[in-house]
């Protein structure tokens, strides 16, 4: 019972396959994640795929359009950084997405879960000018032009 490697790569002299010098390739990925989308999860996948990015953008849009009137507070600021930087993080995931298969990375669950407790934990949660709280949600700040 001591007798076989514990190791994969030791088992390679064994394949017909094999050769002296040879460099292994198995489990090396040449797609990008919208090439890894397609045939692995269809139609239905890649419209899900774009409609969680869509959420993710169109909820720090709301955030940043209603934190306009918003009063100045060093949470405020906090914030919209925080928001910022999520939406950079996004940026680079989809274009190094573009060059390597992320598509199964926890990241981009990690940040779209992230994005929508910041979001709905920092709703209603400032004040206005008025001291009325923002609704993130409201119709009350598309108007707003940026």
């Amino acid at each position: 019972s001591g007798d076989f490697p514990w190791v994969n790569y030791l088992y390679h002299h064994l394949s017909p396959l094999w050769e002296p010098g040879r460099r292994y390739m198995g489990g090396r990925v040449a797609h990008s994640v919208y090439f890894t989308i397609i045939p692995e999860m269809g139609l239905m996948g890649i419209i899900v795929f774009v409609s969680l990015v869509k959420l993710i953008y169109n909820r720090y849009r709301n955030a940043k359009k209603a934190l306009k009137n918003a009063v100045e507070t060093k949470e405020l600021i906090m914030i919209r950084q925080f928001y910022k930087a999520m939406i950079v993080a996004l940026v680079g995931f989809l274009v190094s997405g573009a060059f390597i298969s992320v598509l199964f990375y926890p990241f981009f669950w990690h940040l779209l879960s992230l994005m929508m407790v910041t979001f709905h934990v920092t709703n209603n949660q400032f004040l206005d000018k008025d001291n009325n709280p923002i609704n993130f949600l409201s119709n009350k700040h598309k108007n707003i032009k940026i």
